[in-house]
Formats: structure tokens, sequence, C-alpha cells
């Protein structure tokens, strides 16, 4: 765990400084957990927050695709599963993640893109003794507004994990709402 951790540190620090078209940046948000345990349906919410960095591909027509990767980590969630009190934490979860953009500066007039994520987020969770790590299709959308030439602040929507199964009878799903600043290289 120490290992994946470390690798995804290094690859963020490497990966800024490796290629023209590189960015890194930072986020915080809103994470929401959900699980379903026995057909009930419980949740809570609490601040996370991360790094990330990326490649940005050359724009073609005002589409481009970037590459990204995330280190994310979260506050405690805590809820009653029946009359048994719950709190679970995600000390990580890694994202990686294809970001098609599109340009809204030749339509609308306006210095931001649209764009949708799609990839794989890893998760690992842990409730008292318990821990379960999962891995799951994550899915998004986002907003960036583009400060300058070299930075940008975003607003996003992202499911990392949907409907894990931690045992036969209970499932889990954690989405967040984030705000990003990037920093071009």
């Amino acid at each position: 765990m120490k290992k994946m951790i470390f690798g995804a540190v290094m690859a963020l620090a490497f990966a800024t400084s490796a290629m023209a078209g590189t960015y890194a940046g930072a986020d915080i948000g809103i994470y929401k957990l959900t699980q379903k345990s026995a057909g009930v349906k419980v949740s809570d919410t609490a601040v996370g927050g991360g790094i990330l960095a990326g490649y940005a591909l050359p724009d073609y027509d005002g589409a481009n695709l970037n590459l990204e990767l995330r280190l994310n980590t979260t506050g405690n969630f805590k809820y009653n599963v029946g009359v048994t009190p719950v709190q679970v934490r995600a000390n990580y979860a890694i994202s990686y993640l294809a970001k098609p953009a599109f340009d809204l500066n030749e339509a609308l007039g306006v210095d931001a893109n649209v764009y949708g994520m799609l990839g794989m987020s890893t998760v690992h969770l842990t409730s008292g003794a318990a821990k379960a790590t999962k891995s799951g299709f994550s899915y998004g959308a986002g907003m960036a507004y583009n400060l300058d030439e070299d930075s940008s602040v975003a607003v996003e929507y992202l499911s990392m994990i949907r409907n894990k199964s931690v045992s036969p009878v209970d499932t889990f799903s954690i989405e967040s709402f984030n705000v990003l600043a990037t920093m071009n290289f």
C-alpha cells in the first residue's frame, strides 16, 4: 500500500517535469460515500482534497485530450447502519483519467472549456479494523476557466467508484464535487 502511494506521488512529480504540455494542480471538495447494506441505503459527506498531474495532447479544432493522474484523501464519513454507528475513512484514492475537452472560446467567446472524464480509480477504505481496497470505473464532467495562458480553475463532478461490493450484502459508492486549480509547465 505504501509503495503504491509512493509510486503515484513519484509519477506525479516526474510527469510535471518530463514533457511540454504537462500541468499540475490541487483540488478540494465534498466527497459523498453511499453504502447499501442488506437493502438499506445510508450516506454521509466529508471534505477531501488532493494533488493531480497530467499531460495535454495538442489541440485539434478546439478539442483536446488530457491524460491525468490524481491522488486524493478524505475526512471521516459517519452514519448509522440500523442502530450501529459506522465511521469510514477513504485513506487514499488514486484515479487515472482521460479527459476529452472542448474549447468554448470559438463558440461563445469565453476563455473556458468543458470536459468529460473517463478512467479507473482505486480507493482504500478503513472502518475500525476492517480494510478494503477496491478499483472500478470512474466518470465525470467539469468546466474550467483559464485565468491566463498558464493557469486555470475548474469545478467538476467525479464518480470514483459506483456500487462496489465489500461483502455479500454490502456495496459502496464514492463521488465528489471539486474545485481545482492547475498550472501549466
